[in-house]
């Protein structure tokens, strides 16, 4: 499996998988030999969308006729779980084509539990507004935020998810104000690529949110860009002709 390609490998290659059915068993992988909900999948997959639960059960039908069908097991009256082989022989680490990004949950430093949905929002909203970029790959949602509320090593989560960057951020709002800071980092170097913090006036949440994001999304893509294209100018050459006047 892919991670940040959003591709199943088969024994004859690449196997025809919607984006849906993969998130599905990229979540049942994260968790082996653990039981997951419907309502939690139905929740990830679909989030902020009602779906019915016989939706659920066609995806996991199509995973069943590409997998042996006892690697996902039905837990009646629960969920689903994945009973096939350890993950980590499904989930190589692999160099993608594009340039991959993860956007981890950003932190609610507001000392407000409530506040939990806005750092969210600015989260999500980010990972969305970044997947209109076709030339980056960006992580789902659901994969990003089984890092939400835990301490983490960006490196570790770079090899976890097979992405290349790594975004991390934090929200924290006082009275009428609010501060968004957002760094962004080459989990191949652990280098601080970007960083920057937003203070704003929390007169329309919803229309602070939106333009955080797009200035965010914007920036990392710039930033990303630039970054690949120091990469490519630094990298060696095997063709020794390259370097003959």
């Amino acid at each position: 499996m892919r991670r940040a390609e959003r591709q199943l490998l088969g024994p004859k290659g690449p196997v025809e998988l919607s984006a849906r059915s993969f998130d599905i068993l990229a979540m049942l992988l994260d968790r082996p030999d653990e039981v997951v909900g419907k309502a939690e999948l139905l929740d990830a997959v679909w989030a902020g969308v009602m779906v019915e639960e016989n939706t659920l059960q066609v995806h996991i039908s199509a995973l069943r006729k590409l997998l042996p069908a006892e690697m996902i097991a039905t837990v009646h009256g629960r969920g689903y779980k994945y009973a096939g082989p350890r993950p980590f022989a499904l989930t190589a680490d692999v160099t993608p084509s594009r340039p991959s990004i993860a956007i981890l949950p950003f932190d609610n430093m507001s000392g407000d539990p409530e506040q939990d949905y806005f750092s969210d929002g600015i989260t999500e909203d980010i990972i969305a507004e970044l997947g209109k970029y076709k030339e980056f790959l960006v992580i789902a949602r659901h994969s990003s935020f089984q890092f939400r509320s835990k301490a983490h090593d960006p490196a570790q989560v770079a090899s976890m998810l097979g992405v290349q960057y790594v975004v991390e951020g934090s929200v924290r709002k006082i009275g009428n104000r609010v501060r968004v800071t957002v760094q962004l980092t080459d989990a191949s170097s652990m280098a601080h690529i970007w960083g920057e913090h937003y203070d704003r006036e929390l007169d329309d949440i919803f229309a602070i949110q939106d333009e955080i994001t797009r200035m965010i999304a914007a920036r990392l893509a710039r930033q990303a860009r630039t970054a690949i294209a120091s990469r490519a100018r630094v990298r060696p050459t095997n063709n020794m002709s390259a370097y003959e006047s």
